[in-house]
């Protein structure tokens, strides 16, 4: 049977075909008003039609939410019991561990809150290391999936050797859903440096809601926009540098963003451009915030709305110190680097 979820282009419309073709517009009460809650189920079970169909002829489906925060709990894990329903496999058995160390304490009641649903996710309060080591090795898990990791600034945390590295050398699949696709990207750098094998290109995801479809701001994305996923682990591989380059390059946007009110987007470092050196047009690559490359006269210039600070010394800086900087994440890192260096004071 065709998933209810297949073919489906945005996360209103995945909503609206949960409430009007399966039981959960029965289970729903009729004043439900926090659709922000079926944003982790619809977005798992959009994953999993995109990348893994195989899990679609089980009987059952165990999953691992690691870093478990409020936002992804949805009524003590009720709400992932919506799955066979967006997968139309009424049959299958969906088992669901939260797991993260800002966990709240799970409520003992009986009360079934909102949703009329016996079956809740078990939930552990501690990172998925301690997790996986005291019940997570026996708990058989089909995939695990982590909403917005952060692995840009809290790397450290994630990737101690007991920690995701432990996981990941058991072939059982992460869904990484990040922020936006900057994050993801940086995130998936990170991961990379750390010999995390991933296994696709990242992706947006038409499942994150827009404030527009919440009745809200329009044209906004909320939740998780992009994903990718991992498959295994190269343990040889550590490299902490890369890892700290991106923690320098999320400062560094954070920093931009405090004063200025706008994020810098690592993918339009370097862009070409025409800034004013005095009177003369002259072109030039961006390379972060107000950091500016002459190319004929191989230096770093430092410019504002298209006009070069006349009061700021050059710096000469040879070509090839840019061009080996191959992907967009490299580049933007460099690009804080300078910012950090040549703008502290």
């Amino acid at each position: 049977m065709k998933p209810l979820i297949e073919d489906i282009e945005s996360f209103s419309h995945a909503a609206n075909r949960l409430y009007r073709k399966s039981p959960a517009g029965r289970i729903l009460p009729s004043g439900f008003d926090n659709p922000l809650l079926l944003c982790p189920v619809i977005g798992i079970a959009w994953w999993i039609c995109r990348y893994r169909r195989d899990f679609l002829e089980g009987t059952s489906l165990r999953l691992a939410i690691l870093g478990a925060e409020s936002s992804d709990v949805g009524e003590d894990g009720r709400i992932y019991q919506f799955l066979p329903w967006l997968l139309s496999r009424p049959e299958l058995e969906v088992e669901v561990h939260l797991v993260g160390p800002k966990l709240k304490k799970q409520s003992k009641s009986s009360s079934k809150g909102e949703l009329q649903i016996d079956r809740v996710a078990s939930s552990y309060k501690g990172t998925c290391g301690e997790w996986w080591n005291k019940k997570g090795k026996n708990a058989d898990i089909d995939l695990f999936v982590a909403f917005n990791p952060g692995l840009e600034a809290h790397w450290a945390d994630w990737l101690d050797d007991k920690e995701l590295p432990a996981l990941m050398k058991n072939n059982i699949p992460l869904a990484i859903f990040s922020y936006d696709f900057d994050e993801a990207e940086r995130d998936r750098y990170v991961l990379e440096g750390f010999g995390f094998k991933i296994s696709t290109e990242t992706e947006h995801c038409p499942m994150s809601p827009k404030f527009s479809e919440l009745g809200d701001e329009p044209h906004k994305e909320v939740f998780s926009t992009a994903c990718f996923f991992v498959e295994g682990i190269n343990e040889k591989a550590k490299n902490t540098k890369a890892s700290e380059a991106v923690s320098s390059l999320v400062k560094a946007i954070g920093i931009l963003n405090a004063e200025n009110g706008y994020f810098e987007r690592h993918a339009d470092a370097f862009l070409e451009c025409w800034v004013y050196r005095g009177a003369k047009l002259t072109q030039a690559l961006n390379i972060f915030d107000c950091i500016y490359y002459d190319l004929s006269k191989k230096e770093i210039f430092f410019a504002d709305r298209g006009e070069e600070f006349a009061d700021i010394p050059t710096i000469p800086f040879p070509a090839n110190k840019l061009t080996e900087k191959v992907s967009k994440v490299e580049r933007a890192c460099f690009g804080a680097e300078l910012f950090h260096r040549y703008t502290s004071n």
